[in-house]
């Protein structure tokens, strides 16, 4: 019967130390904002995408906004730094990618009502 090989013991010691960081991360992102839930985060990313996407259309030239759209969901990448660092949201929750989709679909959807 062939023995198994033995776990290297540097790679053992890596995961043994990520976990309490992991365990640590978790509890930090559950407990950041009291009274706030993912949901209600993921609500309000809408919104703050939303009026982005309207100030954006409102300011931009009718030939730039169809460009943009004809390359959705690629939405480029200086106005989606404008859309993270604009927004009020706290770091923890920008850290998932539930909000971050929001903020990204608020901002098409705001894009998509201007066409109209």
């Amino acid at each position: 019967m062939p023995r198994a090989s033995p776990a290297r013991p540097s790679l053992v010691r890596a995961k043994a130390a990520r976990a309490p960081r992991a365990a640590a991360y978790q509890n930090q992102n559950q407990n950041a904002v009291p009274g706030v839930n993912l949901s209600d985060a993921v609500q309000a990313a809408h919104e703050e995408g939303q009026e982005f996407g309207g100030s954006v259309a409102r300011d931009a030239p009718a030939l730039w906004l169809e460009a943009v759209l004809a390359r959705k969901p690629r939405m480029p990448s200086d106005l989606e730094a404008r859309l993270l660092q604009g927004s009020a949201l706290p770091i923890d929750f920008l850290l998932h990618d539930e909000v971050r989709h929001a903020l990204r679909r608020g901002f098409w959807d705001a894009l998509e009502r201007t066409r109209r």
